[in-house]
């Protein structure tokens, strides 16, 4: 009979057990293989597993063990013979018991018994006693059974004690009796409970006294309320609630401080909704936590004594806590930035909390007046804070920062504004300082938030028959959908949006929603306008006493806080013969009605295309949810209306009204004419409070003034470039920001060199680097240059050398992330001359640099790629001759291989791969055949061959990152093979990456770094014409300005057509010779300049101790200027 495979198996083991080189070797193989299992990861130690595998496996363990303890205690009782012989078991002599003992014990248990057996029956008798007593009382009283004695327990037995139906059983007239008496005993019962429903359902008086007996003494007796409430369907009673029960006076009171803007925020979310018994409401998201709600009702409600468990169930079930999902994406940056630095101050013991409005207290007498919260209290303004700790350790904190970009968008350099939240890293001293100045800031900050939502909140409680509250705000654009969609329209571009302008009004006695819906995108002044003339047109029909209008809205300058739409709104309140004011909330605190509005048509919007219905236009958004019966009032507003409204407001000339950003609330009924303040209260018109006095404006400009601002107009018109394709409107292009992001591509004329056809240069060059790209090997290319550089000469493509640019004549803005890791090992004079500037990072950074240092701009980026092609290319020899890559460098520098260690640096060279001459070579070759595609990064030779292109020494700066031996090879001057001009270019190694330690840090980016025109002569000031240089220029740079004839010291902040917006600092001492200043901690002296205000650019001023020092040279310069 053949072996099965197991009985195989066995015998080969035996056979190689047996043999005990093969089993070593056997072990060896297996424990071979379980090291490599672990290594692998397909095996893991004990320590490696997770808890729940390790008690898994340990159990596993205990199986194994226990069973190889059997198996061995079996073996061994196998294997083990007996003993011989064996052991006699044994013997227990008996117990000798006595007799008479025996007998006395058993005559004390008969005892002993007969005395129980007496107790049992004395406890029988008195048992059975009481039983006939309570029967006999039990037949005397009435109470329980007042029809008879029978309980209907008792009949109920009665009617079942004989019954049964079986035949055999009884005779058949005692059988028909008993199923007749049960019959009518059910009918009885059925019907009762019938009469008893239909009386519940048809008598309203009724129903409590039918309650009662539901819940009488004999169905609790006999526990059949749960059948009886089952069977007639309806309750057993109702709760009562006490006549002075604290929650029932204050439940709509306390709903509606949950329900307050300062104490919860709607959510705008479509699907942020809760329902509970069938009501649906939009949710709302605490502030804070319940137990400071709590606290701040008590303080708020004085009259009311209410315990916090009795606070916490009344609030609605819409008002919930925040969650994971509830993430503020719309935060207060005031509020953020200071919890940061107040978190990081609390760690180092300086705070006792981090409760923002603990620490406000501890700076202001009291947070309700606005004296105190302004920095205008004599016992409060400062702001002192001590630390137990050393001031000069460093420590860190974040904070929310605002950044610029260049990005190329269209094959156009464009700067982007970037939010990005960075860790500070600075001394204590620091942090104490930026502390007690933002805290300064932060309590006007949180002043305005209270005043203006107090404001609203009384305003809607106490409005007249003749006052109208509206309030609006834009929802998020709705994105038009179908029921069915292709995949190309889903994931591409053609969905068209529409705009949501929601919003809510209150008259005196009812409250109404609406929302305009346009297919127009624009959501400035004239949009704005257009989406509320059908809601005024409505209140005025509706409420003929109304005479007087109050808008609330947030602030943000492109929409309704700025001119245009302060020009709209005297016109429109003029037209109609009405008054209003304007209210604006705080920064970042605006939320409110508005937001749920778009919340809810959105998901009502959603919801139809659910169910097939297609919207695709604002037509057809109205239409739908008009079909729902919404309670929203919705209209459309067409593109035409909007039109005209743009077109009334290009046709003014309109002024800015100063102070606008700090502006709270706005009143007119002239049109043209405004008058404004900085909060909004209802005082009277002559209140002279500080903050509360009222300042006129007039927006419309004088005929005279119409025609300076048109001839300051065309002069800039040349300098402000134009965006193409720009689908704002006139207003938007007047917000201040926009201004600010043009500078970084002014080319003023007078400064940069031109050449007479530039278009056809620039084409030529771009035709050529295409014809370059499609050569194959070295030697094409090498014979190509030669034809172009004869082509480059015969055409006089020429570069003037002699030009040297700088930030004025340039107009680039800076490079603040290149600023700050600017090497500081550089001479004295170049670290305060050159400041580093933004240049585009698509791969072309190194040409983009060489065409600012050749033509003042970024736009001749081809022409130099080619260039370089062509100088690496002819002068090849010099650019891998050691004495030539050597020149520039200092004596102590030693390197004797500098084509082998910049060969080591391009990305053609391959790791660990020995380098000769020819090899060292061919890397050269392949890195100026990479170089012929456009956008291809570039390196050190390449800085070598633009330093001989530009004909002028180049300066390599590399930080102090990174590598220490990478920068001492590429932290160099490098000098042309033909030097002509005089000035150095300097050009930095930088890179655009955020996510590098100093350690790792490598380069991936080319800038250069420019001169100020301004510090290079001593008579800057003098010299200084404001008609040479744009507003746009000045921003972000420390200025002189002149205010009562007196210079002044400041930093431009924002700008528009022909004005800067300038905070300045005030002077130490009484004389105008001292140029020691100051930055004031309470209120920050800002204002708006014009362009012939501002006396000249200085650099930012010397900061020792708490006072900043003025250059005196430039001090004087400025006094002289002033005749002073």
């Amino acid at each position: 009979m053949p072996l099965t495979n197991a009985e195989k198996q066995r015998r080969y083991r035996e056979k190689r057990d047996s043999d005990p080189n093969r089993r070593a070797e056997f072990l060896a193989r297996c424990k071979s293989k379980y090291q490599s299992d672990i290594g692998v990861g397909k095996r893991k130690r004990i320590i490696e597993m997770t808890p729940r595998e390790q008690r898994k496996q340990r159990k596993e363990w205990r199986k194994i063990k226990s069973k190889q303890r059997k198996r061995k205690k079996s073996n061994h009782t196998i294997l083990t013979p007996p003993s011989s012989p064996q052991p006699a078991l044994e013997q227990i002599p008996p117990e000798h018991h006595s007799t008479r003992r025996k007998k006395r014990l058993m005559a004390k248990c008969y005892r002993d018994n007969d005395q129980l057996r007496l107790e049992i029956a004395k406890q029988k008798r008195l048992a059975h006693r009481l039983q006939m007593r309570l029967l006999r009382l039990k037949r005397k009283s009435s109470l329980n059974t007042p029809t008879g004695q029978d309980t209907p327990r008792s009949k109920a037995r009665k009617l079942l004690r004989h019954w049964s139906t079986e035949k055999g059983e009884g005779s058949r007239a005692k059988r028909r009796l008993m199923k007749n008496q049960a019959k009518k005993a059910l009918q009885f019962q059925y019907t009762l409970n019938a009469e008893l429903m239909n009386k519940y359902r048809s008598k309203n008086k009724g129903k409590q006294a039918l309650s009662q007996i539901i819940r009488g003494k004999l169905m609790r007796k006999y526990k059949i309320i749960t059948e009886a409430v089952n069977e007639f369907r309806f309750t057993a009673g109702r709760q009562r609630q006490k006549k002075g029960s604290l929650s029932k006076r204050l439940t709509d009171r306390v709903c509606s401080f949950y329900e307050r803007d300062d104490i919860s925020r709607i959510t705008p979310g479509i699907k942020d909704t809760v329902t509970k018994n069938g009501i649906k409401k939009q949710r709302r998201v605490m502030t804070e936590s319940i137990e400071i709600i709590h606290e701040r009702f008590i303080l708020e409600n004085t009259d009311i004594k209410i315990s916090y468990p009795t606070f916490c169930r009344m609030r609605p079930f819409w008002v919930q806590p925040p969650k994971d999902s509830d993430r503020e994406t719309c935060a207060c940056k005031y509020h953020e930035n200071m919890q940061f630095l107040v978190n990081s101050l609390h760690g180092l013991n300086c705070l006792p909390s981090k409760r923002l409005q603990e620490i406000v207290k501890m700076f202001a007498c009291d947070i309700n007046k606005m004296d105190c919260m302004y920095g205008r209290c004599m016992e409060c303004k400062d702001v002192i804070l001590q630390s137990e700790t050393d001031s000069t350790i460093n420590t860190e904190w974040f904070q929310w920062k605002t950044k610029k970009e260049t990005r190329l968008i269209n094959n156009q350099e464009k700067e982007v504004t970037l939010t990005v939240k960075e860790k500070v890293t600075d001394s204590i001293d620091c942090l104490i300082d930026t502390f007690s100045s933002e805290m300064q800031r932060f309590k006007v900050h949180t002043f305005n938030i209270t005043n203006q939502f107090n404001h609203y909140r009384k305003m809607k409680e106490n409005l007249k028959e003749n006052e109208v509250l509206i309030h609006i705000d834009f929802a998020e654009n709705f994105l038009c959908k179908l029921s069915t969609e292709i995949q190309s329209m889903h994931f591409g571009a053609s969905k068209q949006q529409i705009t949501l302008h929601t919003g809510v009004y209150y008259t005196k006695g009812r409250t109404q929603t609406f929302c305009g819906v346009s297919d127009c995108l624009d959501h400035n002044p004239s949009a704005i306008w257009a989406f509320l003339d059908p809601i005024l047109d409505r209140i005025i029909n509706e409420n003929k006493n109304v005479d007087t209008l109050h808008f609330f809205s947030d602030g943000p300058c492109s929409q309704y806080r700025q001119k245009g739409n302060f020009f709209l709104l005297s016109k429109e309140m003029s037209k109609r013969g009405l008054q209003a004011t304007w209210n604006f909330h705080e920064s970042g605190h605006g939320k409110g009605v508005p937001d749920g509005v778009g919340g809810t048509l959105k998901r009502t919007a959603n919801d139809l295309v659910l169910r097939g219905k297609d919207i695709t236009s604002a037509k057809s958004f109205v239409e739908s949810i008009q079909e729902q019966e919404s309670l929203v009032m919705l209209y459309e507003v067409v593109k035409e209306h909007i039109a005209e409204k743009t077109h009334l407001l290009a046709s003014q000339n309109l002024k800015a009204v100063p102070g606008t950003f700090k502006l709270h609330q706005i009143r007119t009924s002239i049109c043209g004419e405004i008058w404004y303040r900085d909060v909004s209260c209802t005082c009277v018109e002559s209140c002279s409070e500080y903050g509360h006095n009222w300042k006129k404006a007039v927006l419309i400009v004088n005929s005279k003034h119409v025609q300076e601002k048109d001839r300051e107009d065309s002069n800039l018109r040349g300098l402000i470039p134009e965006e193409s394709g720009s689908k704002k409107s006139e207003e938007d292009k007047e917000a201040k920001t926009k201004y600010k992001k043009s500078c970084d591509h002014q080319e003023p004329d007078g400064y940069v060199p031109k050449d007479s056809d530039s278009s056809t240069r620039e084409a030529f060059f771009l035709k050529t680097l295409n014809n370059l790209a499609s050569c194959t090997t070295f030697t094409d290319v090498h014979k190509m240059c030669t034809k172009i550089q004869n082509e480059i000469e015969r055409q006089q493509f020429n570069i003037d050398y002699n030009y040297f640019p700088s930030i004025l004549n340039t107009g680039i803005s800076v490079d603040e992330d290149s600023l700050q890791i600017f090497p500081r090992d550089i001479s004295q004079k170049e670290l305060l001359e050159l400041t580093p500037v933004r240049i585009g990072a698509d791969g072309n950074c190194l040409p983009y640099t060489g065409s600012v240092f050749a033509f003042g701009d970024q736009k001749r980026a081809e022409e130099i790629r080619v260039r370089m092609i062509i100088e690496q290319t002819i002068f090849k020899d010099c650019y891998l001759d050691q004495d030539y890559l050597k020149r520039g460098t200092d004596n102590s520098y030693t390197n004797n291989a500098l084509s082998k260690t910049y060969a080591m640096y391009s990305d053609e060279y391959i790791p660990n791969e020995r380098l000769s001459l020819r090899k060292v070579e061919m890397v050269y070759q392949k890195e100026v055949m990479k170089i012929t595609k456009n956008r291809s990064y570039m390196g050190i030779w390449q800085l070598f061959s633009l330093s001989s292109i530009l004909c002028r020494p180049l300066f390599s700066v590399y930080p102090m990152l990174g590598n220490p031996n990478v920068r001492n090879d590429l932290h160099r001057l490098i000098l042309p093979r033909q030097n002509i001009g005089l000035e150095t270019a300097y050009v930095m190694w930088t890179s655009t990456r955020t996510d590098m330690n100093e350690k790792n840090w490598v380069p991936n980016h080319f800038v250069a770094a420019l001169k100020d025109i301004e510090m290079e002569e001593k008579d800057t000031i003098e010299n200084f014409d404001p008609n040479d240089v744009t507003p746009h220029y000045l921003v972000d740079r420390y200025v002189l300005v002149e205010y009562d004839n007196k210079p002044y010291p400041g930093k431009v902040i924002d700008c528009d057509e022909a004005e800067v917006y300038v905070t300045c600092m005030h002077r130490l001492g009484k004389t105008l010779r001292t140029s020691t200043f100051y930055w004031p901690l309470a209120v920050r002296d800002k204002c708006w300049y014009g362009m012939d205000k501002i006396i000249g650019v200085i650099p930012e001023p010397r900061l020792v101790g708490q006072k900043y020092f003025v250059d005196n040279q430039l001090w004087e310069s400025a006094l002289r200027k002033l005749n002073i």
